[in-house]
Protein backbone atom coordinates (compact mmCIF):
# COMPACT_ATOMS: atom_id res chain seq x y z
CA UNK A 1 0.00 0.00 0.00
CA UNK A 2 3.11 2.57 0.48
CA UNK A 3 3.04 5.31 -1.66
CA UNK A 4 0.07 3.31 -3.92
CA UNK A 5 -2.87 4.74 -2.22
CA UNK A 6 -2.69 8.21 -3.23
CA UNK A 7 -1.42 7.70 -6.48
CA UNK A 8 -5.25 8.04 -8.17
CA UNK A 9 -5.16 11.47 -6.06
CA UNK A 10 -2.17 12.78 -7.78
CA UNK A 11 -2.96 11.12 -11.04
CA UNK A 12 -6.44 13.05 -11.57
CA UNK A 13 -4.62 16.11 -10.05
CA UNK A 14 -1.70 16.20 -12.98
CA UNK A 15 -4.69 15.42 -15.06
CA UNK A 16 -6.77 18.70 -14.41
CA UNK A 17 -3.36 20.57 -14.66
CA UNK A 18 -2.29 19.10 -17.79
CA UNK A 19 -6.14 19.85 -19.32
CA UNK A 20 -6.49 23.43 -18.10
CA UNK A 21 -2.91 23.90 -18.98
CA UNK A 22 -3.43 22.54 -22.80
CA UNK A 23 -6.83 25.30 -22.59
CA UNK A 24 -4.44 27.80 -21.73
CA UNK A 25 -1.96 27.25 -24.25
CA UNK A 26 -0.47 30.83 -25.17
CA UNK A 27 -1.53 32.14 -28.73
CA UNK A 28 0.26 30.89 -31.67
CA UNK A 29 0.32 34.55 -33.31
CA UNK A 30 3.13 36.27 -31.46
CA UNK A 31 1.27 39.77 -31.61
CA UNK A 32 -1.66 38.04 -30.60
CA UNK A 33 0.02 37.73 -27.01
CA UNK A 34 1.60 40.59 -27.30
CA UNK A 35 -2.17 42.00 -26.84
CA UNK A 36 -2.38 40.58 -23.82
CA UNK A 37 -3.13 42.26 -20.79
CA UNK A 38 0.24 42.13 -18.64
CA UNK A 39 -0.58 40.62 -15.76
CA UNK A 40 -2.69 38.01 -17.05
CA UNK A 41 -0.02 36.84 -19.32
CA UNK A 42 2.43 36.78 -16.48
CA UNK A 43 -0.47 34.25 -14.56
CA UNK A 44 -0.61 32.03 -17.70
CA UNK A 45 3.03 31.57 -17.98
CA UNK A 46 3.02 30.76 -13.58
CA UNK A 47 0.56 28.36 -14.39
CA UNK A 48 2.02 26.67 -17.34
CA UNK A 49 4.98 26.60 -14.96
CA UNK A 50 3.69 24.85 -12.51
CA UNK A 51 2.70 22.35 -14.83
CA UNK A 52 5.45 21.00 -15.82
CA UNK A 53 7.05 21.09 -12.11
CA UNK A 54 4.17 18.93 -11.29
CA UNK A 55 5.28 16.31 -14.04
CA UNK A 56 8.85 16.54 -13.10
CA UNK A 57 8.43 15.99 -9.21
CA UNK A 58 5.72 12.99 -10.34
CA UNK A 59 7.97 11.50 -12.72
CA UNK A 60 11.13 11.49 -9.78
CA UNK A 61 8.16 10.49 -7.17
CA UNK A 62 7.33 7.40 -9.19
CA UNK A 63 11.10 6.15 -9.05
CA UNK A 64 11.67 6.96 -5.35
CA UNK A 65 11.09 5.22 -2.52
CA UNK A 66 10.62 5.64 1.54
CA UNK A 67 11.24 9.91 2.43
CA UNK A 68 12.84 10.70 -0.73
CA UNK A 69 9.17 9.63 -2.10
CA UNK A 70 7.19 11.26 0.77
CA UNK A 71 9.32 14.64 0.06
CA UNK A 72 8.64 14.35 -3.50
CA UNK A 73 5.05 13.83 -2.77
CA UNK A 74 4.67 16.72 -0.12
CA UNK A 75 6.32 19.23 -3.44
CA UNK A 76 3.70 17.61 -5.76
CA UNK A 77 0.99 18.80 -3.42
CA UNK A 78 2.55 22.12 -2.70
CA UNK A 79 2.67 22.70 -6.54
CA UNK A 80 -1.09 21.34 -6.60
CA UNK A 81 -1.61 24.07 -4.02
CA UNK A 82 -0.03 26.93 -5.71
CA UNK A 83 -1.96 25.90 -8.76
CA UNK A 84 -5.56 26.53 -7.10
CA UNK A 85 -4.02 30.00 -6.05
CA UNK A 86 -3.03 30.90 -9.13
CA UNK A 87 -5.83 30.10 -11.26
CA UNK A 88 -8.21 31.95 -8.77
CA UNK A 89 -5.57 35.22 -9.47
CA UNK A 90 -5.82 34.62 -13.25
CA UNK A 91 -10.07 35.08 -13.36
CA UNK A 92 -9.51 37.94 -11.18
CA UNK A 93 -7.34 39.91 -13.68
CA UNK A 94 -9.48 38.49 -16.34
CA UNK A 95 -12.74 39.43 -15.00
CA UNK A 96 -11.32 43.22 -14.01
CA UNK A 97 -10.08 43.32 -17.74
CA UNK A 98 -11.75 46.49 -19.75
CA UNK A 99 -14.29 45.86 -22.89
CA UNK A 100 -12.28 48.15 -24.86
CA UNK A 101 -8.91 46.69 -24.23
CA UNK A 102 -7.54 44.58 -26.92
CA UNK A 103 -8.01 41.05 -27.62
CA UNK A 104 -9.55 41.44 -24.16
CA UNK A 105 -12.51 39.16 -25.74
CA UNK A 106 -10.40 36.71 -26.97
CA UNK A 107 -8.55 36.25 -23.35
CA UNK A 108 -11.88 35.99 -21.81
CA UNK A 109 -13.10 33.28 -23.96
CA UNK A 110 -10.02 31.32 -23.09
CA UNK A 111 -10.49 31.68 -19.48
CA UNK A 112 -13.90 30.67 -19.78
CA UNK A 113 -13.22 27.61 -21.40
CA UNK A 114 -10.37 26.43 -18.85
CA UNK A 115 -13.39 27.43 -16.13
CA UNK A 116 -15.49 24.78 -17.94
CA UNK A 117 -13.07 22.80 -18.01
CA UNK A 118 -12.56 22.88 -14.08
CA UNK A 119 -16.32 22.45 -13.84
CA UNK A 120 -16.20 18.80 -15.33
CA UNK A 121 -12.66 18.17 -13.24
CA UNK A 122 -13.21 19.76 -10.10
CA UNK A 123 -15.97 17.17 -8.16
CA UNK A 124 -14.17 13.93 -9.30
CA UNK A 125 -11.09 15.21 -7.75
CA UNK A 126 -12.73 15.41 -4.22
CA UNK A 127 -14.39 12.08 -4.43
CA UNK A 128 -11.17 10.63 -5.67
CA UNK A 129 -9.20 12.01 -2.48
CA UNK A 130 -11.66 11.70 -0.59
CA UNK A 131 -11.82 7.65 -1.52
CA UNK A 132 -7.82 8.04 -0.89
CA UNK A 133 -8.12 9.28 2.23
CA UNK A 134 -10.46 6.52 3.50
CA UNK A 135 -8.18 3.69 1.64
CA UNK A 136 -5.17 5.15 3.90
CA UNK A 137 -6.86 5.29 6.82
CA UNK A 138 -8.07 1.49 6.68
CA UNK A 139 -4.64 0.61 5.86
CA UNK A 140 -3.01 2.71 8.75
CA UNK A 141 -4.92 0.54 10.91
CA UNK A 142 -3.68 -2.71 9.11
CA UNK A 143 0.14 -1.35 9.26
CA UNK A 144 3.38 -1.49 12.14
CA UNK A 145 2.98 0.41 14.89
CA UNK A 146 6.60 1.70 13.30
CA UNK A 147 4.76 3.23 10.07
CA UNK A 148 2.06 5.10 12.19
CA UNK A 149 4.00 8.13 11.54
CA UNK A 150 4.13 7.93 8.05
CA UNK A 151 0.96 7.35 7.21
CA UNK A 152 -0.52 10.11 9.89
CA UNK A 153 2.00 12.45 7.34
CA UNK A 154 0.16 11.15 4.68
CA UNK A 155 -3.34 11.74 5.90
CA UNK A 156 -2.91 14.80 6.91
CA UNK A 157 -1.08 15.98 3.53
CA UNK A 158 -4.53 14.62 1.58
CA UNK A 159 -6.47 16.29 4.02
CA UNK A 160 -4.43 19.33 3.60
CA UNK A 161 -5.65 19.14 -0.08
CA UNK A 162 -8.77 18.28 0.50
CA UNK A 163 -9.62 21.41 2.59
CA UNK A 164 -7.72 23.72 -0.24
CA UNK A 165 -9.92 22.15 -2.85
CA UNK A 166 -12.97 23.11 -1.15
CA UNK A 167 -12.26 26.55 -1.17
CA UNK A 168 -11.44 26.03 -4.58
CA UNK A 169 -14.43 24.75 -5.36
CA UNK A 170 -16.16 27.77 -3.51
CA UNK A 171 -14.15 30.44 -5.64
CA UNK A 172 -15.01 28.15 -8.55
CA UNK A 173 -18.42 29.37 -8.29
CA UNK A 174 -17.96 32.76 -7.59
CA UNK A 175 -15.72 32.35 -11.10
CA UNK A 176 -18.51 31.07 -12.96
CA UNK A 177 -20.38 33.71 -11.71
CA UNK A 178 -18.31 36.83 -12.81
CA UNK A 179 -17.71 35.13 -16.06
CA UNK A 180 -21.48 34.84 -16.42
CA UNK A 181 -21.75 31.44 -16.84
CA UNK A 182 -23.83 28.53 -15.09
CA UNK A 183 -23.31 28.55 -11.55
CA UNK A 184 -26.72 26.60 -10.41
CA UNK A 185 -25.45 23.34 -11.00
CA UNK A 186 -22.02 23.63 -9.80
CA UNK A 187 -23.43 25.07 -6.55
CA UNK A 188 -25.82 22.80 -5.99
CA UNK A 189 -22.80 20.16 -5.95
CA UNK A 190 -20.79 22.02 -4.26
CA UNK A 191 -23.73 22.09 -1.43
CA UNK A 192 -24.01 18.21 -1.71
CA UNK A 193 -20.09 17.66 -1.29
CA UNK A 194 -20.16 20.43 2.13
CA UNK A 195 -22.84 18.79 3.94
CA UNK A 196 -21.68 14.83 3.00
CA UNK A 197 -18.22 15.99 4.25
CA UNK A 198 -19.15 17.97 7.28
CA UNK A 199 -21.16 14.53 8.63
CA UNK A 200 -18.39 12.69 8.12
CA UNK A 201 -15.85 14.94 9.41
CA UNK A 202 -18.64 15.47 12.48
CA UNK A 203 -18.67 11.88 13.05
CA UNK A 204 -15.16 11.68 13.08
CA UNK A 205 -14.59 14.25 15.26
CA UNK A 206 -17.23 12.62 18.01
CA UNK A 207 -15.31 9.29 17.47
CA UNK A 208 -11.30 10.94 18.23
CA UNK A 209 -12.98 13.15 21.25
CA UNK A 210 -14.22 9.36 22.31
CA UNK A 211 -10.87 7.91 22.04
CA UNK A 212 -9.02 11.13 23.37
CA UNK A 213 -10.96 10.87 26.94
CA UNK A 214 -10.04 6.78 26.88
CA UNK A 215 -6.83 7.39 26.72
CA UNK A 216 -6.44 10.50 29.18
CA UNK A 217 -8.43 8.04 31.56
CA UNK A 218 -5.64 5.30 30.92
CA UNK A 219 -3.00 7.62 31.46
CA UNK A 220 -4.59 9.47 34.65
CA UNK A 221 -5.62 5.96 36.30
CA UNK A 222 -1.54 5.03 34.79
CA UNK A 223 0.30 8.22 35.87
CA UNK A 224 3.95 8.01 34.65
CA UNK A 225 3.61 5.80 31.78
CA UNK A 226 5.59 7.44 28.94
CA UNK A 227 3.35 5.41 26.28
CA UNK A 228 0.15 6.45 28.02
CA UNK A 229 1.23 9.89 28.19
CA UNK A 230 2.30 9.48 24.06
CA UNK A 231 -1.19 7.77 23.46
CA UNK A 232 -2.65 11.00 24.76
CA UNK A 233 -0.79 13.57 22.58
CA UNK A 234 -1.30 11.79 19.83
CA UNK A 235 -5.02 11.56 20.36
CA UNK A 236 -4.93 15.32 21.13
CA UNK A 237 -3.38 16.08 17.18
CA UNK A 238 -5.66 13.91 15.31
CA UNK A 239 -8.85 15.07 17.33
CA UNK A 240 -7.14 18.97 16.60
CA UNK A 241 -6.68 17.78 13.01
CA UNK A 242 -10.48 17.02 12.39
CA UNK A 243 -11.78 19.78 13.88
CA UNK A 244 -10.05 22.16 12.04
CA UNK A 245 -10.62 20.58 8.67
CA UNK A 246 -14.73 20.99 9.94
CA UNK A 247 -14.01 24.22 10.86
CA UNK A 248 -12.43 25.19 7.55
CA UNK A 249 -15.77 23.62 6.59
CA UNK A 250 -17.91 25.50 8.02
CA UNK A 251 -16.04 28.78 7.04
CA UNK A 252 -17.27 27.63 3.28
CA UNK A 253 -20.73 26.42 4.48
CA UNK A 254 -21.07 30.02 5.96
CA UNK A 255 -20.11 31.12 2.21
CA UNK A 256 -22.97 29.57 0.97
CA UNK A 257 -25.60 30.08 3.02
CA UNK A 258 -25.83 26.45 4.67
CA UNK A 259 -26.13 26.15 8.26
CA UNK A 260 -23.18 25.43 10.99
CA UNK A 261 -24.50 25.73 14.20
CA UNK A 262 -24.51 22.15 15.22
CA UNK A 263 -21.28 21.70 13.54
CA UNK A 264 -19.57 24.72 15.97
CA UNK A 265 -21.31 23.52 18.75
CA UNK A 266 -19.72 20.19 18.23
CA UNK A 267 -16.64 22.09 17.95
CA UNK A 268 -16.98 23.55 21.08
CA UNK A 269 -18.25 20.47 23.17
CA UNK A 270 -15.07 17.93 21.57
CA UNK A 271 -12.08 20.76 21.65
CA UNK A 272 -13.31 23.09 25.03
CA UNK A 273 -11.89 26.10 22.93
CA UNK A 274 -14.39 29.38 23.48
CA UNK A 275 -14.16 30.73 20.23
CA UNK A 276 -15.56 33.41 18.74
CA UNK A 277 -18.24 30.86 17.65
CA UNK A 278 -19.66 31.18 21.08
CA UNK A 279 -21.03 34.71 20.03
CA UNK A 280 -23.35 33.49 17.22
CA UNK A 281 -26.58 33.60 18.69
CA UNK A 282 -27.83 30.50 17.40
CA UNK A 283 -24.39 28.49 18.24
CA UNK A 284 -25.07 30.27 21.95
CA UNK A 285 -28.77 29.03 21.95
CA UNK A 286 -28.02 25.75 21.19
CA UNK A 287 -25.39 24.99 23.32
CA UNK A 288 -27.43 26.36 26.58
CA UNK A 289 -30.26 24.64 25.34
CA UNK A 290 -28.30 21.24 25.28
CA UNK A 291 -26.72 22.02 28.76
CA UNK A 292 -30.19 22.25 29.83
CA UNK A 293 -30.94 19.17 28.49
CA UNK A 294 -28.29 17.41 29.98
CA UNK A 295 -28.92 18.94 33.39
CA UNK A 296 -32.42 17.52 33.35
CA UNK A 297 -31.05 13.93 31.93
CA UNK A 298 -29.04 13.96 34.80
CA UNK A 299 -31.24 15.36 37.47
CA UNK A 300 -33.83 12.72 35.94
CA UNK A 301 -31.58 10.18 36.06
CA UNK A 302 -29.35 10.77 39.88
CA UNK A 303 -31.86 13.21 42.15
CA UNK A 304 -32.87 9.67 43.90
CA UNK A 305 -29.82 8.87 44.31
CA UNK A 306 -28.85 12.33 45.12
CA UNK A 307 -31.39 12.78 48.10
CA UNK A 308 -30.08 9.24 49.84
CA UNK A 309 -26.11 10.28 49.44
CA UNK A 310 -27.60 13.52 50.82
CA UNK A 311 -29.84 12.10 53.27
CA UNK A 312 -26.41 9.71 54.51
CA UNK A 313 -24.41 12.46 54.64
CA UNK A 314 -26.47 14.65 57.16
CA UNK A 315 -26.76 11.39 59.06
CA UNK A 316 -22.90 10.78 59.20
CA UNK A 317 -22.21 14.35 60.03
CA UNK A 318 -24.91 14.91 63.13
CA UNK A 319 -23.94 11.59 64.39
CA UNK A 320 -19.58 12.86 63.98
CA UNK A 321 -20.87 16.28 65.43
CA UNK A 322 -22.39 14.33 68.65
CA UNK A 323 -19.29 12.60 68.85
CA UNK A 324 -16.91 15.64 68.65
CA UNK A 325 -19.14 17.12 71.55
CA UNK A 326 -18.67 14.00 73.62
CA UNK A 327 -14.76 14.08 72.42
CA UNK A 328 -14.85 17.67 74.24
CA UNK A 329 -16.10 16.70 77.42
CA UNK A 330 -14.09 13.47 78.01
CA UNK A 331 -10.35 15.43 77.28
CA UNK A 332 -11.75 18.39 79.51
CA UNK A 333 -12.69 16.14 82.40
CA UNK A 334 -9.76 14.58 81.39
CA UNK A 335 -7.56 18.01 82.06
CA UNK A 336 -9.41 18.59 85.07
CA UNK A 337 -8.24 15.41 86.72
CA UNK A 338 -5.07 15.53 85.51
CA UNK A 339 -2.10 16.50 88.22
CA UNK A 340 -0.32 17.62 85.52
CA UNK A 341 -0.31 21.68 85.54
CA UNK A 342 -1.94 22.64 81.98
CA UNK A 343 -2.16 25.96 80.96
CA UNK A 344 -5.39 27.85 79.81
CA UNK A 345 -4.17 28.51 76.14
CA UNK A 346 -3.13 24.19 76.14
CA UNK A 347 -6.22 23.33 77.65
CA UNK A 348 -8.64 25.52 75.05
CA UNK A 349 -6.78 23.83 72.04
CA UNK A 350 -6.79 20.52 73.36
CA UNK A 351 -10.66 20.57 74.08
CA UNK A 352 -11.29 22.24 70.78
CA UNK A 353 -8.78 20.16 68.79
CA UNK A 354 -10.25 16.51 70.18
CA UNK A 355 -13.47 18.06 68.41
CA UNK A 356 -12.54 19.30 64.97
CA UNK A 357 -9.97 16.24 64.68
CA UNK A 358 -13.70 14.20 65.45
CA UNK A 359 -15.81 16.39 62.98
CA UNK A 360 -13.30 15.93 60.25
CA UNK A 361 -12.95 12.53 60.08
CA UNK A 362 -17.26 12.58 59.83
CA UNK A 363 -16.47 14.99 57.07
CA UNK A 364 -14.35 13.28 54.80
CA UNK A 365 -16.24 9.85 55.45
CA UNK A 366 -19.67 11.67 54.52
CA UNK A 367 -18.20 13.49 51.60
CA UNK A 368 -16.85 9.55 50.30
CA UNK A 369 -20.37 8.46 50.65
CA UNK A 370 -21.10 11.05 48.14
CA UNK A 371 -19.05 9.58 45.65
CA UNK A 372 -16.07 12.82 46.23
CA UNK A 373 -12.37 11.17 45.81
CA UNK A 374 -11.40 12.10 49.09
CA UNK A 375 -7.55 11.03 48.18
CA UNK A 376 -7.61 14.10 45.68
CA UNK A 377 -9.63 16.15 47.90
CA UNK A 378 -6.63 15.72 50.40
CA UNK A 379 -4.06 16.37 48.10
CA UNK A 380 -5.76 19.60 46.57
CA UNK A 381 -6.03 20.84 49.99
CA UNK A 382 -2.82 19.95 50.99
CA UNK A 383 -1.18 22.45 47.89
CA UNK A 384 -3.75 24.88 48.84
CA UNK A 385 -2.51 25.03 52.16
CA UNK A 386 0.95 25.71 51.02
CA UNK A 387 0.32 28.23 48.93
CA UNK A 388 -2.06 30.08 52.05
CA UNK A 389 0.55 29.24 54.13
CA UNK A 390 3.04 31.11 51.34
CA UNK A 391 0.99 34.34 51.71
CA UNK A 392 0.51 34.16 55.32
CA UNK A 393 3.85 33.79 56.73
CA UNK A 394 3.83 37.01 59.21
CA UNK A 395 0.22 34.97 60.76
CA UNK A 396 2.39 31.50 60.54
CA UNK A 397 5.04 33.53 62.68
CA UNK A 398 2.17 34.61 64.85
CA UNK A 399 1.44 30.49 64.79
CA UNK A 400 4.61 29.71 66.07
CA UNK A 401 5.19 31.89 68.68
CA UNK A 402 2.09 31.04 70.31
CA UNK A 403 2.96 26.64 69.95
CA UNK A 404 6.61 27.85 72.05
CA UNK A 405 4.10 29.83 74.69
CA UNK A 406 1.97 27.08 74.93
CA UNK A 407 5.14 24.88 75.45
CA UNK A 408 6.92 26.89 77.40
CA UNK A 409 4.12 28.35 79.36
CA UNK A 410 5.58 31.83 80.44
CA UNK A 411 2.43 33.19 81.58
CA UNK A 412 -1.02 31.99 81.04
CA UNK A 413 -4.74 33.11 81.50
CA UNK A 414 -5.37 35.66 84.66
CA UNK A 415 -1.22 36.74 84.87
CA UNK A 416 0.03 39.92 85.13
CA UNK A 417 2.66 40.42 82.28
CA UNK A 418 4.41 42.75 80.69
CA UNK A 419 5.84 42.09 77.33
CA UNK A 420 5.92 43.15 73.55
CA UNK A 421 5.91 47.06 75.01
CA UNK A 422 2.41 46.50 76.62
CA UNK A 423 1.43 45.67 80.28
CA UNK A 424 -1.82 44.42 82.08
CA UNK A 425 -3.67 41.38 83.14
CA UNK A 426 -4.29 38.20 80.49
CA UNK A 427 -7.55 38.07 79.73
CA UNK A 428 -7.60 35.51 76.51
CA UNK A 429 -4.56 33.43 74.39
CA UNK A 430 -4.85 31.39 71.18
CA UNK A 431 -1.85 30.74 68.68
CA UNK A 432 -2.03 33.41 67.00
CA UNK A 433 -2.53 36.42 69.39
CA UNK A 434 -2.70 37.12 73.48
CA UNK A 435 -5.79 39.77 74.28
CA UNK A 436 -4.16 42.28 77.28
CA UNK A 437 -6.33 44.15 79.60
CA UNK A 438 -4.44 47.36 80.78
CA UNK A 439 -4.96 48.42 84.31
CA UNK A 440 -7.27 51.47 82.82
CA UNK A 441 -9.16 48.49 80.97
CA UNK A 442 -8.24 48.85 77.70
CA UNK A 443 -8.33 45.52 75.64
CA UNK A 444 -4.72 45.19 73.76
CA UNK A 445 -4.69 42.47 71.07
CA UNK A 446 -0.99 41.43 70.58
CA UNK A 447 0.68 39.03 68.49
CA UNK A 448 2.40 36.50 69.73
CA UNK A 449 5.70 36.87 67.50
CA UNK A 450 5.84 40.51 69.03
CA UNK A 451 5.45 38.56 72.40
CA UNK A 452 8.17 35.68 71.70
CA UNK A 453 10.60 38.10 70.02
CA UNK A 454 10.75 40.53 73.26
CA UNK A 455 11.36 40.06 77.06
CA UNK A 456 8.30 38.25 79.03
CA UNK A 457 7.79 39.65 82.96
CA UNK A 458 5.04 37.94 84.68
CA UNK A 459 4.25 39.55 88.08
CA UNK A 460 1.83 37.00 89.14
CA UNK A 461 3.76 33.74 88.16
CA UNK A 462 5.08 33.40 92.10
CA UNK A 463 3.11 32.80 94.77
CA UNK A 464 4.81 35.81 97.15
CA UNK A 465 6.17 38.65 96.33
CA UNK A 466 8.51 41.86 97.26
CA UNK A 467 7.47 44.94 97.95
CA UNK A 468 10.11 47.29 97.43
CA UNK A 469 9.61 51.05 99.48
CA UNK A 470 11.95 53.35 99.63
CA UNK A 471 12.27 56.07 102.66
CA UNK A 472 14.62 59.23 102.99
CA UNK A 473 15.30 60.81 106.22
CA UNK A 474 16.75 64.00 107.70
CA UNK A 475 20.67 63.52 108.60
CA UNK A 476 19.50 64.64 112.30
CA UNK A 477 17.33 61.11 112.88
CA UNK A 478 17.86 58.51 115.48
CA UNK A 479 18.71 55.03 113.20
CA UNK A 480 17.78 52.92 115.91
CA UNK A 481 14.16 54.62 116.33
CA UNK A 482 14.05 54.49 112.86
CA UNK A 483 14.64 51.17 111.96
CA UNK A 484 12.07 49.92 114.80
CA UNK A 485 9.72 52.36 113.60
CA UNK A 486 9.50 50.42 110.06
CA UNK A 487 9.58 46.92 112.02
CA UNK A 488 6.71 47.76 114.00
CA UNK A 489 4.89 49.24 110.94
CA UNK A 490 5.55 45.54 109.10
CA UNK A 491 4.57 43.84 112.24
CA UNK A 492 1.40 44.89 112.52
CA UNK A 493 0.39 45.04 108.84
CA UNK A 494 -2.21 42.14 108.17
CA UNK A 495 -0.22 41.12 104.77
CA UNK A 496 3.45 40.97 105.53
CA UNK A 497 4.92 38.08 105.98
CA UNK A 498 7.07 36.59 108.54
CA UNK A 499 9.02 34.22 106.12
CA UNK A 500 10.63 35.43 104.23
CA UNK A 501 11.97 38.02 106.69
CA UNK A 502 11.51 41.60 105.78
CA UNK A 503 14.65 43.86 105.40
CA UNK A 504 14.98 46.94 106.71
CA UNK A 505 18.83 48.76 105.51
CA UNK A 506 20.01 51.95 105.14
CA UNK A 507 21.01 51.97 101.87
CA UNK A 508 22.87 55.29 101.27
CA UNK A 509 24.01 58.66 102.68
CA UNK A 510 23.51 61.61 100.51
CA UNK A 511 23.94 64.81 100.69
CA UNK A 512 20.16 65.74 101.82
CA UNK A 513 18.86 62.46 103.33
CA UNK A 514 19.18 58.72 105.45
CA UNK A 515 18.25 56.33 102.52
CA UNK A 516 16.56 53.07 103.92
CA UNK A 517 15.18 50.31 102.23
CA UNK A 518 11.93 48.77 103.77
CA UNK A 519 11.46 45.33 101.55
CA UNK A 520 8.44 43.11 103.09
CA UNK A 521 6.67 40.13 101.41
CA UNK A 522 3.65 39.56 100.98
CA UNK A 523 1.69 37.17 98.85
CA UNK A 524 1.17 37.99 94.93
CA UNK A 525 -2.55 38.94 95.19
CA UNK A 526 -1.55 41.41 97.92
CA UNK A 527 1.14 43.02 96.30
CA UNK A 528 -0.51 46.52 95.28
CA UNK A 529 -2.63 46.55 98.77
CA UNK A 530 0.06 45.88 100.40
CA UNK A 531 2.44 48.49 98.88
CA UNK A 532 -0.17 51.44 99.42
CA UNK A 533 -1.11 50.71 102.61
CA UNK A 534 2.53 50.81 103.61
CA UNK A 535 3.10 54.04 102.32
CA UNK A 536 0.53 55.57 103.98
CA UNK A 537 0.98 53.98 106.89
CA UNK A 538 5.06 55.17 107.31
CA UNK A 539 3.86 58.54 106.11
CA UNK A 540 1.65 58.73 109.56
CA UNK A 541 3.99 56.90 112.12
CA UNK A 542 6.47 59.16 111.02
CA UNK A 543 4.65 62.53 111.30
CA UNK A 544 3.64 60.88 114.67
CA UNK A 545 6.98 60.38 116.02
CA UNK A 546 8.19 63.76 114.91
CA UNK A 547 10.85 62.08 111.98
CA UNK A 548 11.54 64.21 109.18
CA UNK A 549 11.81 63.10 106.03
CA UNK A 550 14.94 64.58 104.32
CA UNK A 551 15.05 67.34 102.61
CA UNK A 552 17.75 68.63 100.09
CA UNK A 553 20.39 71.07 100.53
CA UNK A 554 21.36 74.21 98.81
CA UNK A 555 24.42 76.45 99.94
CA UNK A 556 23.70 79.82 99.48
CA UNK A 557 26.42 82.26 99.19
CA UNK A 558 25.52 85.50 99.10
CA UNK A 559 28.76 88.36 98.32
CA UNK A 560 28.72 92.22 99.38
CA UNK A 561 30.46 94.16 96.23
CA UNK A 562 33.11 96.79 97.93
CA UNK A 563 32.90 100.69 96.88
CA UNK A 564 36.44 99.64 94.66
CA UNK A 565 34.06 97.49 92.93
Amino acid sequence: MRGIVVVRCLLLAWLLIVGTSATAQAPEDGAEEAAVAQPAAVLLEEVEQLRSQYREFAAQRDELEGEERAIAELQMRKRLLEFFRKMAKLIAEVTSLDEAQADADALRKRTRALVAELDERIEPFLDAIQEDLSKLRTARREAPEAEFKDFDARIRGLEQILDETFRFFLNHVEHLEGLGLPADSARKRLTANLLEHAEGLAGRLELTSQRVRAAQKESKASAGNAALETAVRVAVDRRDTVAASLRMTCDVMDAVGLPTAGHRQLLIQATGEITTDVLNVEVARGLLEQAREALARWTKRNTPILISRLGVFVTIMLLFWVLGAAARRAVARLLRNSEQSVSELARQILIGTAARIVIGIGFFVALSQLGVNVTALLTGLGIAGFIVGFALQDTLGNFASGAMILMYRPYDVGDVIEAGGVSGKVDSMNLVSTTILTFDNQTLIVPNSRIWGDVIRNMTSQKIRRVDLSFGLAHDTDLERAEELFASVLRDHAHVLEEPAPAIKVHELSDSAIEFIVRPWVRTEHYWETYWGLNREIKLRLDHEGIQLGVPRRDVRVRTASRDD
